[in-house]
This record gives C-alpha cells, structure tokens and sequence, in this order.
C-alpha cells in the first residue's frame, strides 16, 4: 500500500463523517482559524468520556471495515473526479477532448480504475473497489441530474 493510500485511510479514522457535497472541517485546519480559547474548549474531554465516545463509535460500527471504506473512499474518489479540473489544459489542447460530461467521465474512469487495480493487492481490497465505485457512480449521478437529465 502506497504511503498516500495508507495517510488517506487511517486520517478517515480521525476525521467527522461527512457528505461528498459538503466541505470537510478537519482538525488542522480549524485550528488554524480558531483562537485559543477555543482550542482549549476542544481539549476539555477527559480520557474517560473519550473512551466512552470511542467505544460507543465502536460498538456501532464506526470502525468496521466497511464504514472505514465508506469513509477513504470519498477522499480517494475526490481525487480522481478532480484531476479532469485539475489538468484541463492538458486534456483540452494536448488530448484535444472536448469540454464536456463525456471527457470528464472517461478521464475519471480511467483514474478510478487505476486506482482500483492498485487496491486489488490490498487486503480489503473489494471492499474499497466497491465504495470506490459506488462514490463514482453516485457522482456521475449527480452530475448528469445538474444537466438537467432526469430518469
């Protein structure tokens, strides 16, 4: 496992739950922006409510192995759907792919399924192949309903 891969799903441990849409808050960065007062209000658990909150996480699944794809799949997932935004000059002028739905699905699909062959060799690989493409899939949803496709 790639040290990316391995940053990426053991930071999912560490962070909220949140929705593909919605901004993540992570911990750095907000203490980047909050004072100190209000780091310090962070820091008033005792180490008994956090084991509390730990084993409750626990006991309903936070940590499973499933849950835990869920969660680095939607990091891992980011990545891929970006790189079309992130390297549109290259795709547009030098591959000479149109600006569409279309080039946008095949640059992220051929970046979801290099990731997939990489996570084959993993443990829980199918696992997170399936997440990985779920995420994918879910998007690609989204995207074409933002055109104003319906079923």
């Amino acid at each position: 496992m790639s040290n990316l891969t391995k940053r990426i799903i053991s930071s999912q441990i560490k962070r909220t739950s949140y929705t593909f849409l919605q901004p993540r808050i992570v911990p750095a960065t907000l203490r980047l922006y909050s004072t100190e007062k209000e780091q310090d209000q962070q820091e008033k658990y005792s180490p008994t409510t956090k084991k509390i909150v730990y084993g409750l996480a626990k006991a309903m699944g936070y940590y499973s192995k499933t849950s835990t794809a869920i969660r680095a799949s939607r990091t891992l997932y980011a990545e891929c759907a970006n790189q079309m935004e992130l390297n549109k000059d290259f795709y547009v002028k030098e591959c000479n792919l149109p600006d569409n739905f279309q080039s946008w699905f095949s640059v992220t699909q051929i970046h979801v399924w290099m990731l997939m062959v990489h996570l084959r060799a993993e443990g829980n690989g199918k696992i997170y192949i399936q997440e990985l493409v779920n995420r994918f899939f879910e998007d690609a949803e989204d995207r074409i309903r933002s055109h104003g496709v319906n079923s």
